[in-house]
Protein backbone atom coordinates (compact mmCIF):
# COMPACT_ATOMS: atom_id res chain seq x y z
CA UNK A 1 0.00 0.00 0.00
CA UNK A 2 2.63 2.58 0.64
CA UNK A 3 4.96 1.86 -2.26
CA UNK A 4 1.83 2.78 -4.73
CA UNK A 5 1.60 6.37 -2.32
CA UNK A 6 2.21 9.11 -4.46
CA UNK A 7 3.25 11.21 -2.03
CA UNK A 8 5.86 9.00 -0.87
CA UNK A 9 8.91 10.22 -2.74
CA UNK A 10 10.22 6.59 -3.13
CA UNK A 11 14.22 6.20 -4.35
CA UNK A 12 15.08 3.36 -5.63
CA UNK A 13 19.17 2.36 -4.67
CA UNK A 14 21.63 -0.76 -5.60
CA UNK A 15 24.20 -1.36 -3.06
CA UNK A 16 25.22 1.76 -0.49
CA UNK A 17 23.22 5.10 -0.79
CA UNK A 18 23.24 8.05 1.06
CA UNK A 19 19.45 8.51 1.71
CA UNK A 20 20.02 12.11 3.93
CA UNK A 21 22.98 13.97 4.84
CA UNK A 22 25.42 11.95 6.66
CA UNK A 23 23.23 8.97 6.57
CA UNK A 24 24.07 6.16 4.04
CA UNK A 25 21.82 2.45 4.10
CA UNK A 26 23.77 -0.32 3.55
CA UNK A 27 22.17 -3.55 2.25
CA UNK A 28 22.70 -6.39 4.41
CA UNK A 29 20.35 -8.49 3.37
CA UNK A 30 19.97 -11.75 4.69
CA UNK A 31 17.04 -11.32 7.69
CA UNK A 32 14.81 -10.22 5.03
CA UNK A 33 15.62 -9.52 0.90
CA UNK A 34 16.60 -6.03 0.70
CA UNK A 35 17.08 -5.33 4.39
CA UNK A 36 19.10 -2.17 5.08
CA UNK A 37 21.53 -1.01 8.09
CA UNK A 38 22.33 2.48 8.41
CA UNK A 39 25.71 4.24 9.08
CA UNK A 40 25.17 7.56 10.54
CA UNK A 41 27.88 10.29 10.89
CA UNK A 42 27.60 12.35 13.56
CA UNK A 43 28.19 16.48 13.25
CA UNK A 44 31.31 17.72 15.03
CA UNK A 45 29.06 18.89 18.11
CA UNK A 46 26.86 15.97 18.39
CA UNK A 47 30.04 13.93 18.20
CA UNK A 48 31.40 15.56 20.84
CA UNK A 49 28.50 14.67 22.75
CA UNK A 50 27.90 11.12 21.95
CA UNK A 51 32.03 10.44 22.47
CA UNK A 52 31.78 8.98 18.95
CA UNK A 53 31.85 10.52 15.40
CA UNK A 54 29.06 8.19 14.40
CA UNK A 55 26.38 5.07 14.32
CA UNK A 56 25.94 1.79 12.52
CA UNK A 57 22.58 0.92 13.06
CA UNK A 58 22.67 -3.03 12.46
CA UNK A 59 18.53 -3.48 13.08
CA UNK A 60 17.66 -6.62 11.81
CA UNK A 61 21.18 -7.46 10.78
CA UNK A 62 22.43 -8.35 14.43
CA UNK A 63 19.56 -8.56 16.76
CA UNK A 64 21.43 -8.82 19.78
CA UNK A 65 25.08 -7.47 20.86
CA UNK A 66 25.76 -11.57 21.10
CA UNK A 67 25.47 -11.15 17.24
CA UNK A 68 28.19 -9.20 17.07
CA UNK A 69 30.54 -10.10 19.78
CA UNK A 70 30.41 -13.46 19.11
CA UNK A 71 29.50 -13.40 15.29
CA UNK A 72 26.68 -15.43 15.75
CA UNK A 73 23.56 -15.88 12.78
CA UNK A 74 20.59 -13.96 13.42
CA UNK A 75 17.42 -15.79 14.66
CA UNK A 76 15.54 -15.42 11.59
CA UNK A 77 16.16 -14.76 8.15
CA UNK A 78 15.15 -15.47 4.87
CA UNK A 79 16.32 -16.89 1.70
CA UNK A 80 19.81 -17.19 2.57
CA UNK A 81 22.07 -19.11 5.12
CA UNK A 82 22.96 -18.51 8.27
CA UNK A 83 26.50 -18.05 7.08
CA UNK A 84 25.65 -15.37 5.18
CA UNK A 85 23.68 -13.67 7.83
CA UNK A 86 27.44 -13.77 9.30
CA UNK A 87 28.76 -12.07 6.74
CA UNK A 88 26.47 -8.86 7.17
CA UNK A 89 27.68 -8.65 10.79
CA UNK A 90 31.33 -8.69 9.76
CA UNK A 91 30.70 -6.28 7.02
CA UNK A 92 29.20 -3.84 9.22
CA UNK A 93 32.02 -4.66 12.15
CA UNK A 94 34.27 -3.53 9.55
CA UNK A 95 32.54 -0.40 8.59
CA UNK A 96 32.56 0.47 11.99
CA UNK A 97 36.03 -0.01 13.03
CA UNK A 98 37.34 1.92 10.27
CA UNK A 99 35.32 4.85 11.31
CA UNK A 100 35.16 4.13 14.64
CA UNK A 101 32.07 4.23 15.09
CA UNK A 102 29.84 2.54 17.41
CA UNK A 103 28.03 -0.20 16.25
CA UNK A 104 24.25 -0.77 17.46
CA UNK A 105 22.79 -4.17 17.53
CA UNK A 106 18.37 -4.19 16.55
CA UNK A 107 17.31 -5.58 19.43
CA UNK A 108 19.16 -5.77 22.45
CA UNK A 109 16.64 -5.73 25.35
CA UNK A 110 20.29 -4.49 27.44
CA UNK A 111 21.76 -2.51 24.45
CA UNK A 112 18.51 -0.10 23.50
CA UNK A 113 17.25 0.94 26.75
CA UNK A 114 21.43 1.74 28.24
CA UNK A 115 22.19 3.24 24.80
CA UNK A 116 19.48 6.32 24.94
CA UNK A 117 19.64 6.92 28.20
CA UNK A 118 23.51 7.66 27.31
CA UNK A 119 22.37 10.04 24.47
CA UNK A 120 19.52 11.39 27.15
CA UNK A 121 16.21 10.26 25.18
CA UNK A 122 13.39 10.19 27.92
CA UNK A 123 11.93 6.94 28.71
CA UNK A 124 8.22 6.29 28.41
Amino acid sequence: MDFDDPIIDWRLADGESEVAPGVIAVPTYGHTPGHQSFVVTLSEEAARSAGVPGFVFAFDAADLQENIDEELPVGGFINTTPEETVEAIRRLKAIAAEKHFRLVPGHDPVVWPAFTKELGVPTP
